[in-house]
């Protein structure tokens, strides 16, 4: 059983171009609009705040946004710049950019976490340079010097989406490496803080199961959702070779980063390019201990994390999920309007 309600926020005075959903505990929409201003949307009640103005072209590329407590990043997905804004100071406006060499080829590498009653954000600054900075104070944590001629401090890996272990300890970029081909790393927050890219190591997603190693160049920006603190589940397609020569079987590879072991899960969730890439998303139900796909050609699938099906969906091809309020959202471009979906089950 489900139920759907659809907003249309007719009393803004601008138009809005992009929503998303808030983690607080009230159900909130992030709205930009045209102008680039930005509103914080009580679905409960319709109360309406303007929280600040994004310091870029709201509608020269797609955005994405990713929001953290009392603060919400608005970026452009696949472009250069992006701005912080605080959901309880419409005065705070944080700036950022990450430099326009192959931004188009990746997304913007933006993610927060907490420690010590602090807010930190992880977001890239150059194509192969992560940042570390205090939100609460703007101290850039990782100021240093990168010199790619002489080696120092220098990474030759093209960081992409970011994300946090549920602790707050470590972080993942799932960015690829030239010719190109994909690889996620990993990172210690402690050990980035002081040895920056140094302190990453490989995400190796290739076992006796894949004696090809055809994981080991694949595609970046895969789904993916971590499942404990040191567990990581990633979509992914067995077989030999890549770039189209073969469509493959959607899979979920978990990884465990304390063994290094894999175990596969049949989970024909996603949608597999032309290019025999995955696409889709990814999340997981802790409370329920359920995975759940979402992709824009077969919609939803929920399973059990030993794989046994739970529901299929069509009807919710192209949504996104949020996992603080358990809702299905999608905005519709043309007919501007958010559409939610809750599903009993």
């Amino acid at each position: 059983m489900s139920n759907k309600e659809e907003f249309t926020f007719d009393k803004l005075a601008d138009i809005p171009i992009f929503v998303g959903i808030g983690n607080r505990s009230n159900l909130e929409a992030i709205v930009v609009t045209q102008s680039g201003k930005v509103f914080l949307y009580d679905l409960g009640d319709g109360d309406e705040t303007e929280i600040g103005q994004v310091t870029f072209d709201a509608n020269q590329l797609q955005l994405q946004i990713h929001n953290f407590c009392d603060f919400v990043g608005v970026t452009q997905k696949n472009g250069t710049f992006g701005t912080v804004l605080s959901l309880t100071d419409c005065k705070y406006a944080k700036a950022l950019e990450r430099g326009e060499y192959c931004a188009y080829a990746s997304q913007f590498p933006i993610a927060f976490y907490a420690k010590d009653e602090k807010t930190f954000l992880i977001h890239g600054t150059e194509w192969n340079r992560l940042d570390i900075t205090c939100l609460e104070s703007d101290d850039l944590l990782t100021d240093r010097i990168i010199d790619d001629e002489n080696d120092l401090n220098s990474f030759d890996y093209f960081h992409s989406s970011l994300s946090v272990s549920p602790d707050s300890t470590s972080f993942i970029s799932n960015g690829w490496h030239w010719h190109p081909f994909g690889r996620v790393t990993h990172y210690s927050i402690d050990r980035f803080l002081s040895d920056y890219e140094a302190a990453h190591f490989d995400i190796l997603l290739t076992d006796d199961a894949d004696p090809e190693d055809a994981y080991l160049e694949a595609d970046w920006d895969r789904p993916h959702c971590w499942i404990a603190r040191d567990k990581i589940a990633f979509g992914c397609n067995r077989g030999s070779g890549y770039y189209g020569e073969k469509i493959f079987q959607s899979e979920i590879l978990i990884y465990d980063l304390k063994s290094k072991a894999i175990t596969r899960i049949p989970f024909d969730g996603f949608r597999v390019t032309d290019e025999g890439d995955v696409a889709g998303s990814l999340y997981f139900d802790s409370e329920r201990n359920r995975l759940i796909g979402l992709n824009s050609k077969t919609g939803l699938l929920i399973t059990e994390l030993d794989g046994i099906v739970i529901l299929k969906n069509e009807s919710l091809a192209g949504f996104d999920y949020n996992v603080r309020h358990s809702v299905f959202f999608r905005w519709d471009e043309d007919g501007r309007k958010l559409e939610l979906i809750r599903i009993n089950n």
